[in-house]
């Protein structure tokens, strides 16, 4: 793109989809405006950006341009961006402004940082453009406008006799304006579990470890990419139980918002593209039973589920068209999934594909009701989307999201809420995001209050056996003087949370550092020390290999690299 300014040398134009001009000001050299007069041409471009997807390629210019730094900065904006687009397609305005309430709350957190953070003429830019009066309006065809027939004013035309017999006509009031729900909302009046859970082992007494045993080698950088491109971010998602490969989602940043989702050999750093999708933020599953990731994808509400079973392979699509989550549960015998039905509740409905039948069923494997398959709710926001976790060794699903937590039953299709607590000041925690322990006992929670960004990221641990939830804010603030939990990864004998705790709001530009959490004693140590960690919250950055001794992990920071392999062992 060329200057179309005099004296700006970054001050560059874009043409949009729409045939909307956006120009976007990365710097004048000698001679150009003043500031003043910079700003107020800043006011003006920013306030051409009348719709949503203008918005979006602002925010792909400024990161071509290098204002905005980050793939994660980049990749957090553009998937509220779509969360936007999506509830102004369905009409949803309120909601809309609320996504883009949390977009600009993200900016200015991200203003003037040099690490992955915005320029503060790039912020200005992108917080006015946000905050335009009808940008999560509908966009209506334009309309040539219908003049009034002229008036012969020579012959005053005298209003027609009043007939007082005649009843005025009945005045239709104006609708109500609904405000806003409460956020988070309100808990639905559902029973409160019992523990220990009905079908779960008996387990023993927990007991402290020595957290000196458990010895971690130095990370060894894993080359591995799906996509060609110098611009990628590759995601972990989960193991194969091979042991060799890894599921991922690798996001090209270029050519957004393309996708591309598939496994990679630890060994050989081989990718294979099971398939692409569009800008979903959701989790694929691997279901062993049938050698097939299983995926969502983005459609005009909601998400749809696929199949792949690999390269030359036809991509199967299965309905319902809209379901409530891109979270996708898979069994422990990787022959079905949980996911959840869009309904008029809270918590949505939880339901089971069968991978292997091909069919949607109730929880408990019961033919489902074909009229709850199209029933339509509203799509809950970003931050209010369900996650779904399959418990490894018991017939219960974990629900976790700001709608509340909740446990439902795979043999009774119950549900019922686990209560979290409150904050001093009454705020109420909710599950950011949840893994169950290898043994299922234990389910580790980095739990927060309020909505995005979030100001505290803290981890709880719920105990199945006998129903307690311990906060282990204060043993981890103490030990390591950071705020924000960022990582959790349960280790293989199910007695400590692998942690990274990062000292800042949203992502801080020093990193992560890595520790270990006795869920039992609740002493905190720190591992690998001598390495700092960075990974976006909603990424997974530690996974343990099925058998225990490897961990694939986000590279430490200056390492060289994007994944790491790292060797564990419990001496």
């Amino acid at each position: 793109m060329k200057p179309i300014i005099q004296g700006c040398a970054g001050l560059v134009g874009k043409l949009v989809g729409t045939g909307i001009l956006v120009v976007v000001l990365v710097g004048c050299a000698a001679g150009a405006a003043p500031p003043a007069q910079e700003e107020s041409q800043g006011t003006a471009l920013a306030s051409q950006v009348a719709t949503l997807e203008a918005l979006g390629t602002l925010v792909n210019t400024f990161f071509e341009q290098g204002q905005l730094r980050g793939p994660a900065v980049y990749d957090s904006l553009t998937i509220k961006l779509d969360e936007a687009i999506k509830h102004r397609n369905q009409g949803q305005r309120d909601v809309c402004e609320h996504v883009l309430g949390a977009f600009v709350h993200e900016v200015e957190a991200k203003r003037g940082q040099t690490i992955n953070g915005i320029d503060e003429a790039a912020a200005d830019a992108l917080i006015q453009a946000a905050r335009q009066p009808a940008i999560c309006a509908l966009q209506s065809p334009t309309r040539t406008p219908t003049l009034p027939a002229p008036v012969d004013t020579r012959t005053p035309t005298l209003p027609a006799p009043v007939d007082t017999d005649t009843p005025l006509p009945t005045v239709t009031p104006l609708p109500t304006i609904t405000p806003p729900p409460p956020y988070p909302p309100p808990l639905t009046p559902l029973p409160i579990c019992d523990f220990p859970l009905d079908g779960a082992p008996v387990y023993p007494p927990a007991t402290a470890v020595d957290l000196e045993r458990y010895v971690f080698s130095e990370p060894t950088v894993l080359s591995t990419t799906l996509l060609p491109g110098d611009i990628i971010l590759l995601n972990m998602i989960e193991w194969l139980p091979d042991g060799q490969h890894l599921l991922v989602v690798q996001k090209d940043l270029e050519n957004r918002p393309w996708q591309a989702v598939g496994i990679v050999n630890v060994q050989t750093g081989q990718g294979i593209v099971y398939a692409r999708r569009t800008s979903s933020y959701g989790t694929p599953a691997w279901l062993a039973a049938i050698d097939a990731i299983a995926f969502t994808d983005k459609i005009p509400g909601g998400e749809m589920l696929h199949l792949s079973y690999g390269p030359g392979e036809p991509v199967e699509t299965f309905h319902p068209p809209a379901l409530e989550s891109s979270y996708l549960a898979a069994s422990p015998a990787g022959d079905a999934l949980a996911t959840l039905l869009p309904v008029h509740a809270n918590p949505p409905l939880p339901i089971r594909f069968d991978a292997v039948q091909k069919v949607f069923q109730i929880l408990d494997g019961t033919a489902l009701d074909e009229e709850r398959l199209h029933e339509h709710a509203l799509i809950s926001t970003f931050e209010g989307e369900y996650r779904l976790l399959w418990s490894p060794t018991a017939p219960w699903i974990a629900l976790a999201r700001a709608g509340g937590f909740y446990l439902a039953s795979t043999e009774t299709n119950e549900l019922c809420q686990v209560p979290l607590g409150e904050t001093f000041e009454g705020a109420r925690y909710w599950a950011w995001d949840a893994q169950w322990s290898p043994d299922g006992r234990f389910l580790a929670m980095r739990v927060t209050t309020g909505q995005l960004p979030l100001s505290l990221v803290d981890l709880m641990v719920l105990d199945t056996a006998t129903g307690q939830v311990r906060s282990f804010r204060d043993e981890v603030y103490q030990a390591t003087g950071r705020h924000r939990v960022r990582q959790i990864a349960w280790t293989p004998d199910s007695q400590v949370v692998v942690i990274w705790a990062g000292a800042d709001h949203l992502e801080d530009a020093q990193g992560s550092a890595m520790y270990l959490v006795d869920v039992s004693s609740g002493e905190v140590r720190p591992v690998l020390s001598n390495h700092m960690f960075y990974s976006p919250s909603f990424f997974h950055g530690i996974l343990f290999s099925p058998d225990g001794q490897t961990v694939a992990m986000v590279c430490p920071v200056g390492q060289g690299g994007y994944h790491c392999l790292s060797t564990m062992t419990k001496q």
